[in-house]
């Protein structure tokens, strides 16, 4: 017989998972961060940072609000799962 193998999905990548940290963390503060937030803080460029969220909306653990003139990340319920 084979071995079973234990299936690993929606494991988020390490460079994913700090952005997401860093939003987690803000949101439960009470603060609703923006890119050019995660950028100052986690020094990377525009473009990465700019991926990096893109990505994790693409997989549902946060979103992108308007607020006024810029957009704020929230949050999921599946983002909050993964803490």
């Amino acid at each position: 017989m084979k071995p079973i193998e234990t299936k690993i999905e929606g494991i988020i990548p390490e460079e994913l998972f700090e952005v997401l940290m860093y939003i987690y963390q803000q949101n439960v503060s009470g603060n609703k961060p923006t890119i050019s937030d995660v950028i100052e803080e986690l020094n990377i460029s525009r473009p990465t940072a700019r991926k990096r969220t893109q990505n994790l909306i693409d997989e549902g653990y946060i979103i992108e609000a308007v607020k006024g003139r810029s957009k704020v990340l929230q949050i999921t319920q599946k983002g909050k799962i993964v803490f």
